[in-house]
């Protein structure tokens, strides 16, 4: 499965032409039609309602993530009130108090963990500061040493989740401010994006086109790893 939201990453691409040599079948999710990976695959999903203008992307993103647990199924599946729950809550979230803090921590466990990292990637070039992601129970081996009053960890772990709800009680007795996704994880996703984006306008950054960034990388790359159709 490839995702991607322009279709002409260069590693996007030669990762799907050598998957298709060696005789796989490739599905894409894709937001722009009509791009060189849809030409390299079997089969393509399109995301194009999902797109935005900006460079940084929240909705492909969450698009994307919503296609993968349908395709997944299972414990993967969201509720079929989802959206008008994450209308709700992206209605009330005030993240005002959490701005003023000088870290987050992201954590996660399992296809939570993926959240994550995701969350703590936007955080980054959104708002140019450097959070870090985990694994839920591999936080508690070392980097909760950081852990103080002056830390958020934001956790996209289950509230039934008795290990990484132990984790979280060590996180609470080190002072710092735990926020944890008491719902669906995608809507906790959203709300880490809001985040993300008060964050920037707080330190005057463009969300729109942060320095540094472009919509697709394009890297010099050989003929024949792309000379496969």
């Amino acid at each position: 499965m490839a995702i991607s939201r322009t279709g002409k990453t260069t590693e996007l691409l030669e990762a799907m032409a050598r998957a298709r040599e060696s005789g796989a079948r490739v599905l894409l999710l894709a937001g722009d039609l009509g791009s060189p990976a849809e030409a390299l695959a079997a089969e393509t999903l399109p995301l194009e309602f999902a797109p935005e203008q900006g460079i940084i992307q929240t909705r492909f993103i969450s698009a994307a993530v919503l296609a993968i647990r349908l395709l997944i199924g299972g414990a993967a599946l969201p509720p079929d009130d989802l959206p008008d729950r994450l209308d709700r809550e992206l209605s009330v979230f005030d993240p005002s108090p959490l701005l003023g803090l000088a870290r987050t921590v992201f954590l996660g466990r399992g296809w939570r963990y993926g959240l994550a990292v995701g969350a703590a990637l936007h955080q980054q070039e959104t708002a140019l500061g450097v959070p870090s992601a985990f694994q839920t129970l591999d936080y508690r081996h070392g980097p909760i040493a950081c852990a103080d009053e002056r830390t958020l960890v934001w956790s996209f772990d289950a509230p039934h989740d008795a290990a990484g709800a132990a984790v979280l009680d060590d996180v609470r007795a080190t002072g710092a401010t735990v926020t944890q996704a008491n719902g669906d994880p995608q809507i906790a996703l959203a709300l880490a994006q809001m985040l993300a984006v008060r964050l920037a306008r707080v330190h005057g950054i463009d969300t729109e086109a942060p320095r540094n960034l472009s919509r697709a990388i394009v890297l010099p790359i050989s003929e024949p790893a792309l000379g496969a159709r």
